[in-house]
């Protein structure tokens, strides 16, 4: 996922519809009276911070959101539904300007409303009085508002250097990250403060560090992972690519980086799978499509590395408590705990599970020396499809 610190959208908050002009028309009734309907609110835009949420590249391709118009009123006294919202999920921390002017600042992950939606005009049978019996007057529905907005995400970093003029400050930064700041022979080469971004997936550097720790390396476990959730009309593209790219294509290219290595030490390499492929979790497509990725390339790579002699398994946890929920921005600490323990009771043997029991399985693989293209399930028995019926 590329670091992006600042974005400039343009937003609009949908149109409110309008009121409708309209009389009963019924057999046998001559004089039926007004009956138009009101039209409905438009789309709000509303914006909430994503705790581990930390890049604005969301907004780097799509840059225009609108919030849909609200529906017209219609006759027989019907008022127009109202146009639907725009949530726009940021990292906390980012601040929301206007022409210059702040007007928001995330702080925390509250929903709040950013821009609202037009109101919906008048149909006529709110100007229906004793003295004007049919009216034909209605009421436009309201323009939303627009603007072009700039997302500023404020950054706190992670480490700071400090150090004498000469001491190679810049030198160690431009080493460890992409930053290019100037680098010279003389104090004060750089003058003002410099951000630098270290990828946590440099694969060739976790390589390095491995063989600099042990000479050697024996097995690889992929665990890497993140999740992402959403009704299927829902879905946003770069997100998605974003959990394919950790869950799998990142797994995949490490692998590839440490092939040699594995092959010298007859060595292993575990794939991190999932029971979203033996229960269906509705609202789960995305991650339940990277872990059913994961288990098909089991298969194909024990055979693939089979002549090099590495082993290539797959392990399968039940409900287990870790943070990747709350990673993702989804639930805290309190709710993704409660979500799992609720669901202990369909779990064959009653209770979720512990990372440490993961663990176990993770370390029977890697000493199984004839054991190769497995999916082993760690679940408490989650998978057997069993019911509170």
């Amino acid at each position: 996922m590329k670091f992006i610190d600042e974005a400039k959208v343009y937003i609009k908050s949908g149109d409110g519809g309008d009121g409708c002009l309209s009389f009963r028309r019924e057999k046998y009734i001559e004089y039926g009276g007004p009956d138009g309907g009101n039209g409905g609110r438009g789309g709000n835009i509303y914006v909430q911070g994503v705790k581990g949420l930390n890049t604005l590249v969301d907004f780097r391709f799509q840059k225009h959101f609108r919030a849909k118009k609200g529906v017209h009123g219609a006759g027989r006294k019907r008022n127009g539904a109202a146009g639907k919202d725009i949530i726009l999920k940021l990292p906390i921390g980012t601040q929301i300007y206007e022409e210059d002017e702040l007007v928001e600042d995330i702080v925390d992950n509250k929903k709040i409303l950013l821009f609202s939606g037009g109101k919906g005009g008048l149909g006529n049978t709110n100007f229906k009085s004793s003295t004007n019996r049919a009216p034909r007057k209605i009421t436009l529905g309201e323009k939303g508002y627009e603007a072009d907005v700039l997302f500023k995400l404020k950054l706190i970093a992670d480490t700071g250097l400090v150090g004498l003029p000469n001491a190679g400050k810049s030198s160690f930064m431009r080493k460890l990250t992409a930053d290019k700041t100037k680098v010279g022979d003389y104090p004060f080469t750089t003058i003002v403060p410099k951000l630098g971004v270290m990828r946590q997936g440099d694969r060739e550097k976790i390589i390095d560090r491995a063989l600099q720790h042990g000479n050697k390396i024996d097995v690889l476990i992929n665990n890497a992972g993140n999740m992402y959730r959403g009704q299927i009309e829902d879905l946003e593209e770069q997100k998605l690519l974003d959990i394919f790219n950790t869950n799998v294509i990142s797994g995949m290219m490490l692998l590839g980086k440490a092939k040699s290595f594995l092959a010298e030490t007859k060595g292993s390499n575990i794939f991190i799978g999932s029971v979203h492929n033996r229960r269906a979790f509705p609202g789960a497509s995305p991650y339940a499509a990277t872990k059913g990725a994961l288990e098909t390339l089991t298969k194909v790579l024990a055979a693939e590395l089979g002549n090099e002699k590495i082993r290539v398994n797959c392990v399968v946890p039940g409900g287990v408590f870790t943070e990747i929920n709350q990673r993702a921005g989804l639930f805290d600490d309190e709710t993704a705990k409660k979500r799992l323990e609720d669901m202990a009771s369909i779990h064959a043997l009653g209770r979720i599970g512990t990372p440490l029991e993961i663990a176990e399985a993770i370390e029977y693989l890697i000493c199984a020396e004839w054991t190769t293209g497995a999916i082993l399930e760690v679940d408490g028995g989650l998978g057997l499809g069993l019911t509170n019926a």
